[in-house]
């Protein structure tokens, strides 16, 4: 299953994503929408919140923490933030 970032491409570029489906993650509105294609193309079948932790049949046992992708996200920031201050 492809993970893509929003901002990441014309899904037509990315063709496995069309047969398959992918997980857009959105920093800024702080979800996941999650796509199964072969269920429905033009809507996901799942939109979760950065407060979920997420798992996927495909990998049994996988649990990807949300909330600490948050706060990873929030310390890039202000790293970003500081390293620019300091040019």
């Amino acid at each position: 299953m492809p993970l893509c970032f929003r901002g990441c491409g014309e899904w037509d570029s990315l063709p496995s994503l069309k047969e398959e489906g992918c997980w857009i993650f959105d920093r800024h509105q702080e979800t996941v929408r999650m796509f199964w294609f072969a269920e429905n193309a033009e809507e996901p079948v799942a939109v979760r919140s950065f407060d979920d932790a997420m798992t996927t049949p495909f990998l049994p046992g996988f649990v990807l923490e949300m909330p600490r992708i948050r706060q990873a996200l929030a310390r890039a920031a202000v790293q970003r933030t500081t390293a620019i201050r300091n040019l």
